[in-house]
Formats: C-alpha cells, structure tokens, sequence
C-alpha cells in the first residue's frame, strides 16, 4: 500500500523540520491518516544495521486528508553524517498495520556538517 514522496537529505545538527506526505500506489493519491494510530518512522542505518525509531511527539501527521506526517528532529537526532533505508508503519481505524512503502524503502541521507 501507497509510496512516500521520496528520499530526504539533510545536514547533520539540522532541526528544520522534515515533512513527508503518504500517498496511494498510484503515486499521486494522498493516503487519508484520519483516525490512524501508532504512526512510526522507521530508519536503518546501512552501515551499522542499528534500527532507530520516531514517534509521537516528534513524529506526527500534519494533514490527515493530504497524507502528510513531520519529523520534528533536534539536532542530537543527527549529529554525524549517514546512510538511512526508511518506511513509515500506522494502523488504520479499523487496527489494521500498514507499511509506506510496502514494496521498498527509500534513502535518508545525512550529509556532514562543514564547520
């Protein structure tokens, strides 16, 4: 079920915000999170394989009919430079668990912070 809207880079120590929006297989549909519980992003590190996860409060939908979710991140969250695979997972109103993508994962990439 459904795709998100791409890779993400960022620079290690940001906090700008990362938005991110779920949309249906064909690409283009927003996937509607109304009523969603247990939204999680979910970030491997290529290198390592450490998993690590967000949740609530730092991670969040931020329009329930576009699909769209944010990571809130503080600086310490990305303090070095790394290679990610991520999906988001939720469970629909009805408690049914879904993954975004379901079929891949996309990079986050976390190039260095030149001091």
């Amino acid at each position: 079920m459904g795709t998100v809207n791409g890779n993400v880079t960022l620079r290690a120590g940001s906090e700008d915000p990362v938005t991110l929006q779920l949309l249906q297989d064909d690409g283009t549909t927003p996937i509607d999170l109304t009523g969603i519980t247990g939204l999680t992003l979910h970030l491997k590190d290529t290198a390592t394989g450490t998993v690590t996860t967000f949740t609530d409060p730092k991670f969040v939908v931020s329009d329930a009919a576009l699909g769209k979710v944010k990571l809130s991140q503080a600086a310490a969250d990305f303090s070095a430079a790394a290679r990610y695979v991520y999906h988001v997972s939720f469970s629909d109103s009805g408690g049914k668990a879904h993954y975004v993508p379901e079929d891949r994962n996309y990079s986050w990439i976390v190039a260095d912070k030149i001091s």
